[in-house]
């Protein structure tokens, strides 16, 4: 159940394309600790992610 006073609103509230965006910029430095630590299937499923939260930034839909 989420929070009334809460500033982002259940099932809406910020733009999709910012969201994707700030993902994007979490996943990147997780996936150099991934890298730099050998967990290479980790940094994988990490690089298809940020790749993918990439192309939801900067979709025109």
């Amino acid at each position: 159940m989420s929070d009334p006073s809460s500033p982002v609103l259940s099932g809406g509230g910020e733009d999709p394309r910012e969201c994707a965006k700030q993902i994007a910029e979490q996943i990147a430095p997780l996936m150099k600790v991934a890298k730099s630590r050998r967990f290479d299937f980790l940094a994988y499923l990490l690089a298809m992610a940020l790749r993918e939260a990439r192309r939801l930034s900067q979709d025109d839909r």
